[in-house]
């Protein structure tokens, strides 16, 4: 062998070195960009007043010396509390397989488990959904009663289209907070398994 065949041949493979670690970085570069991101985009927590009721709609304080909730001065007969989460996928590939569940907490204890049978399997990208859950009357008086933390944890699971291996999880806590009578986001996260 002549030595410009051996610089010929390691020049070769030095180019086929470039062109395959350049192959590999336009990959991660388009799995980083392209891939669905499942998540929260906004949520609403709403009580629930009587069919009947004038004040529908307006705002409900409680008032913990009489142990009850206030709307435009009169107490108001509050059948529950109605939390809606709207779940959309921020990316740009669907999410497929897709399973969420639910825990809804009255202080340290789980009250409700959610695994909903009826859900999409599969978001497209921009697609929202509503989940909604409820806190019934007893449950939602007793918290406020005693001072309990309602707190609501979500939890997502699901793939995507190119790899099936792939696994997305996110994670969320919401938490009702009495004194502004405002669900807050307290907590979320998002994990890729490869």
């Amino acid at each position: 062998m002549k030595i410009t065949e051996i610089i010929t041949a390691v020049i070769l493979f030095i180019t086929m070195l470039v062109i395959l670690w350049q192959a590999t970085i336009a990959q991660s570069e388009y799995r980083a960009k392209n891939k669905p991101i499942v998540g929260i985009d906004n949520f609403s927590a709403t009580f629930v007043l009587p069919v009947n009721d004038p004040r529908v709609g307006k705002l409900i304080v409680w008032e913990a010396n009489k142990k009850t909730f206030i709307c435009d001065g009169k107490e108001a007969d509050v059948q529950g509390l109605v939390i809606r989460v709207p779940i959309k996928n921020f990316g740009t590939q669907p999410a497929i397989d897709f399973n969420f569940d639910v825990e809804i907490w009255l202080g340290n204890r789980v009250i409700k488990e959610i695994h909903p049978e009826l859900r999409p399997s599969i978001i497209m990208p921009g697609q929202v959904f509503l989940c909604s859950s409820t806190i019934i009357k007893p449950d939602l008086y007793n918290a406020f009663n005693n001072n309990e933390l309602i707190k609501l944890k979500y939890s997502f699971k699901y793939t995507d289209l190119t790899k099936k291996r792939d696994l997305f999880e996110y994670s969320a806590e919401l938490l009702f907070d009495q004194k502004i009578m405002q669900l807050i986001l307290i907590n979320s996260s998002f994990k890729e398994n490869r």
